[in-house]
């Protein structure tokens, strides 16, 4: 069965747990196969675009895929399952330290497509199987967590890295100015600026109001001088 079709369940769930099981489908679709390549009908999704971002790119999907693995625990998964589920999840975020290549990683390993066909199958056996104990629930997603913050961290240093050598290279100083912004402070902007735009297409998909700040000047970037 293709990673994008959702199992029939013969298990019957009570609706609070169909509306879990609803939320994390959705959140598999949008991620891995929301997006049909024209030409070769292959479906890619919003986590290797997101991933392109350095750094908060990988911490927002990561903590997505994450959240998966939560509500799988929720419902009940053994260990083994889990761990699996747990591996997908880290190779996915540790490819994505490859740039491009990691990203094309992404399109093709589809982590979180695979856990919901995992948790899905868990569902479909009828015969019921030994829970996952809680520290080692626990221990799995705070190494997760770990792992995910320090791939994002080391994006972010590579990115800086990068940027710093090229001033160099090209005689501009530290503090030179870019388009109005200092040049350490580009970096910031522009992610900001993606991230504005990403939050802006999800309350334009879901049809959710943003929570409106009082105080919404003083959250702007503060980068010009």
């Amino acid at each position: 069965m293709s990673l994008s079709q959702s199992r029939p369940l013969p298990q019957p769930l009570s609706p609070a747990q169909m509306d879990r099981l609803q939320r994390v489908r959705n959140l598999s679709r949008i991620l891995d196969n929301s997006i049909t390549l024209p030409g070769i009908n292959y479906k890619i999704g919003l986590d290797p675009i997101i991933g392109l971002l350095p750094g908060g790119g990988d911490l927002l999907t990561g903590l997505m895929s994450v959240y998966v693995l939560v509500e799988a625990y929720r419902f009940g998964l053994p260990t083994a399952t889990l761990s699996r589920m747990a591996f997908n999840i880290l190779l996915e975020v540790v490819a994505g330290t490859v740039p491009t290549i990691g990203d094309l990683f992404d399109v093709v390993w589809k982590a979180n497509a695979r856990n919901v066909e995992l948790l899905e199958q868990h569902l479909q056996q009828p015969q019921p199987t030994r829970r996952a104990n809680q520290f080692f629930f626990v221990l799995i997603v705070a190494l997760l967590i770990a792992a995910i913050i320090g791939v994002a961290t080391f994006a972010i240093l590579v990115v800086q890295f990068v940027w710093r050598a090229w001033l160099v290279a090209s005689g501009r100083s530290g503090r030179q100015r870019l388009g109005g912004y200092s040049s350490l402070c580009f970096p910031a902007a522009t992610a900001a600026y993606v991230f504005q735009r990403l939050q802006h297409l999800y309350f334009s998909a879901t049809g959710l109001q943003p929570l409106k700040s009082k105080n919404r000047h003083e959250s702007k970037l503060r980068c010009r001088s």
